[in-house]
């Protein structure tokens, strides 16, 4: 999709919005799902995504924004707020928990309008960090998130048993 030819707005997500932000969130998991074991989805996955977007529209600890084209929904962010133990000075946080952008749109601004977009959620919130998750098996998200500011500050490590 041509920058250009876009009529792209960012808005907060609401209930009925579920099914289709399920359906972006599957064709990102069934990416994923072809980078080992570790990713796959279970054959009805998207059922249970949409009651979880559905609980997540009327939380106040979370916020999902959904970029539309034209009224199309081709990609959305779900943010949240997380804490850490009392003992730091900086006990709140935010995660960004997923990014989805549909194949046609990628690489044409879409996914940082919806970074930008959390970020000022996260703002209104007093947050001062945000950390995403990124699979290292993922060039195209580890070059997007760098883009965005990102840094590596830990290493998560997991072991098949």
């Amino acid at each position: 999709m041509a920058k250009n030819d876009m009529k792209l707005k960012i808005r907060k997500s609401q209930p009925d919005d579920a099914p289709v932000l399920a359906d972006l969130w599957h064709e990102m998991a069934a990416f994923h799902a072809k980078q080992g074991a570790y990713w796959r989805i279970k054959p009805n996955c998207k059922k249970g995504y949409i009651a979880y977007m559905q609980e997540v529209a009327k939380s106040r600890d979370k916020a999902v924004f959904v970029a539309e084209d034209s009224g199309k929904p081709v990609g959305f962010v779900l943010a949240q707020l997380s804490s850490r133990a009392r003992i730091f000075v900086e006990k709140d946080h935010g995660v960004i928990v997923d990014l989805a952008v549909t194949k046609d749109y990628r690489r044409g601004g879409v996914g940082a309008k919806l970074f930008h977009r959390a970020i000022r959620w996260f703002k209104t919130k007093g947050v001062k960090t945000v950390e995403v998750r990124v699979s290292t098996a993922n060039p195209v998200a580890t070059d997007f998130w760098r883009k965005m500011g990102f840094e590596p500050y830990m290493t998560m490590n997991k072991r098949e048993i």
